[in-house]
Formats: structure tokens, C-alpha cells, sequence
């Protein structure tokens, strides 16, 4: 276990560089499902190989893809591609795990990359969750993933600030009945 109890561990602990080359020879992993390269630290292996056992697609293309443009899963497993297209329902299992690892790290007092621990990452998902227009297309071919670098620290652990300061933006743009008169359709 990283850090104990009433101890505060560095808050940066490691970044994996800018490309795959400098990634690998950091001695940094591969995150299919977060299509990210992280620290050893921040590097969950169990969720990982979770992941990477299922037969996940990827491609070049958005919609509905063809045949030629389809990416073979161990191709994407190198972690070298800058980009690539996923199913929507592939995008809705990466938010999954995603908040299972941020709730590992968590209770286990361990790093967490920047991704997983962004609270906007965490907004979209929940936001794409119940987005029931696309629910409706699960092998569409809609989300766009971007080859990530995050930095792996337990800045986690100082967002309580941000989030008390965000929750006061939230709320006084609400009538003193919670009703939020900003319309979400559609996005």
C-alpha cells in the first residue's frame, strides 16, 4: 500500500514523457481501457487484465466503420496509436472501470493518474451514462479516444477545495428550489 495513514506521500510521484518510447523506457504501462500510459504507481494490473481479456474494438473511422478500417485489439494494446474510434458501449465499460479504479485507489490510500482522478472526466462519464439518445446506439462507433500521458500523484487527495468551490458555482446558478434552468438536450 502507498502512504499510510497520517502520512501525506509526494504529491507527484511520476509522468510517462510524451510518446511511447520515452513511456516504455520510463518503465511506465499501458492502459488499454484508459488509453493512457502511467506509472508503475498508478498502474492497477488486475483491472487491466479485467480489460484487456474482452474483445473491444477499435477503428480508424467513426460511425460504422468497414472492414479495412477496423484496428486489431493487440495493435491497439502497443499503445502507439495517437488516436482511435470505440463503440459507445465500450466507452460506457471504460467509465466503469474507471470510477472502480478511482474507488480502489481511494480506499486503498494509493496514486491515481490525472485522468482517472478528474473530476470532468467523472462529470462526462455520468453525463454519457444517462444520455439514453445514445444508449440507443451501442455499436455505434462514436467516441473518439486520444493517446493520454497523465501524471501519477495523490492530488486526489487536495480537491476538496475545488470541488467545494465548484459545487457553490453549481448551485448559485439554481433557483432556491434546485431547479437548473440551463437545458442539457441534445449535448
Amino acid at each position: 500500500m502507498h502512504g499510510s495513514q497520517g502520512q501525506d506521500p509526494p504529491v507527484r510521484l511520476a509522468h510517462c514523457g510524451t510518446t511511447a518510447a520515452t513511456a516504455r523506457a520510463l518503465g511506465c504501462r499501458f492502459e488499454l481501457h484508459n488509453f493512457a500510459w502511467v506509472s508503475p504507481e498508478c498502474y492497477d494490473e488486475e483491472l487491466s487484465r479485467e480489460w484487456d481479456k474482452q474483445a473491444w474494438g477499435f477503428a480508424r473511422t467513426n460511425e460504422t466503420p468497414p472492414a479495412e478500417d477496423m484496428i486489431p485489439q493487440e495493435v491497439a494494446m502497443r499503445g502507439e496509436l495517437t488516436h482511435a474510434w470505440v463503440p459507445w458501449s465500450q466507452h460506457m465499460a471504460h467509465c466503469a472501470l474507471i470510477w472502480k479504479k478511482f474507488h480502489r485507489a481511494v480506499a486503498l490510500n494509493r496514486p491515481m493518474d490525472s485522468w482517472t482522478s478528474s473530476y470532468n472526466h467523472s462529470e462526462h462519464c455520468a453525463n454519457m451514462l444517462i444520455d439514453w439518445e445514445l444508449a440507443s446506439w451501442p455499436d455505434l462507433y462514436n467516441s473518439d479516444l486520444h493517446l493520454k500521458f497523465p501524471i501519477c500523484d495523490y492530488e486526489w487527495r487536495h480537491q476538496g477545495r475545488q470541488m467545494e468551490e465548484r459545487i457553490a458555482s453549481e448551485s448559485s446558478s439554481r433557483d432556491g428550489l434546485g431547479h437548473d434552468h440551463t437545458s442539457h438536450h441534445g449535448h
